[in-house]
């Protein structure tokens, strides 16, 4: 049987360059243990929840633009009426490229920081619901030896009431 080479192509090295946010693009995860496996596959999600929140932004700033029709002129889809000599063009573009230019500034952050501290937060909470379940199952077990020694008491109660009421 002949060997053949492999040629990694300029896609192949692309998607593996792609950012994974401290999870690893070692293939090889993916045959190991479920831990590393959830690893690899954590990193190849972040490209598709990037394009994914790309889209979702897009389609809701047209449903918008649309909504709103004349009240901003062009965003919504119709030509801008503008008397001669109006500078009213040039400010509507400079503040719409700078809406854009602030929109994809906050949306990377947003999936390269946010993203990582929303990890870290589930992962929090779920030590925290684990150490709560731990905390509600001793009370649990003290209520129940507290049930338990009260019912010892009772007679012993019971008694020293009757004791201290005939003394009195």
């Amino acid at each position: 049987m002949e060997r053949i080479e492999y040629y990694e192509t300029a896609a192949t090295r692309n998607m593996h360059a792609l950012p994974r946010f401290g999870n690893t693009n070692n293939f090889s995860y993916l045959f190991g243990t479920q831990e590393q496996r959830s690893e690899y596959i954590n990193g190849l999600l972040f490209a598709g929840v990037f394009i994914y929140a790309w889209f979702i932004a897009w389609c809701t700033i047209l449903l918008i633009f649309k909504c709103l029709r004349g009240k901003v002129g062009l965003l919504s889809g119709r030509p801008m009426r503008v008397s001669h000599g109006s500078k009213k063009p040039v400010v509507i573009r400079i503040i719409f490229v700078l809406s854009v230019g602030l929109l994809v500034t906050f949306s990377g952050l947003l999936v390269t920081q946010g993203l990582t501290q929303l990890k870290s937060g589930i992962g929090t909470v779920h030590a925290s619901s684990i150490e709560f379940n731990g905390i509600l199952a001793n009370v649990e077990a003290f209520s129940k030896s507290l049930e338990e020694v009260a019912q010892l008491v009772q007679p012993l109660r019971e008694e020293l009431v009757s004791q201290l009421s005939g003394d009195v």
